[in-house]
């Protein structure tokens, strides 16, 4: 790998590192926003999607 390679991988990484937090922090309000109303996703796939449950609630459909 020359030198002048390896050069631009690092400016590139260094450009994508705003980019990158801002990402983070848009991803820690929309988990702010939805800390109370999360589904999670059993881990169990079939055909149709994955099957979405709720916390103390039967499966409400499916997540594709």
């Amino acid at each position: 790998m020359s030198k002048f390679y390896r050069t631009a991988i690092i400016k590139n990484l260094e450009e994508a590192i705003p980019l990158m937090e801002q990402s983070l922090e848009h991803y820690r309000k929309l988990v702010e926003l939805t800390d109370e109303h999360y589904l999670y996703v059993v881990p169990l796939h079939n055909p149709s999607g994955w099957m979405v449950h709720k916390p103390d609630e039967s499966f409400s459909g499916l997540c594709k």
